[in-house]
């Protein structure tokens, strides 16, 4: 049972090659064969030297045409692994510059407190200022984040 499902799928994915290569080396086979059957009166089969030519001719593009095929196939596998990989950094680049950018407003904050903190500590404020005369001065300080 199982031997008959991988060799169904194998058929099925393979179908295309192997049509291919039915069309490209078993019909020129067929027409060389039946032109030489055929080959009386004003049909003549042609040279060996002639043959020979369109064999090397044809069997040599079609080996071309193969090679570019799986040439390209494999490229597109690079390309689409590549274009995945350089997803995922990029992806990890924009959250590390999202937490970057979080918790450099977590920290400006903080330390916002704390200058506030500092400036309404009242101990802090009798050891800095002499008299209680003197107005207290707030700074406030923004940060772009």
């Amino acid at each position: 049972m199982k031997t008959t499902k991988r060799m169904s799928k194998f058929i099925q994915k393979h179908l295309a090659v192997s049509l291919a290569i039915i069309f490209f080396i078993f019909i020129p086979f067929i027409l060389q064969i039946s032109l030489c059957i055929f080959s009386w009166g004003i049909f003549s089969s042609g040279s060996n030297d002639g043959w020979l030519g369109f064999w090397g001719g044809y069997l040599g593009s079609t080996l071309a045409i193969g090679f570019a095929y799986f040439n390209t196939k494999y490229q597109l596998n690079e390309s689409k692994q590549n274009d995945f990989e350089n997803a995922v950094k990029i992806n990890e680049l924009n959250s590390l510059s999202s937490l970057l950018n979080n918790s450099m407003g977590f920290l400006s904050r903080i330390y916002e407190l704390e200058n506030a903190v500092q400036i309404f500590n009242p101990q802090n404020n009798m050891e800095n200022n002499q008299s209680s005369e003197q107005p207290y001065i707030i700074e406030s300080v923004k940060y772009l984040v």
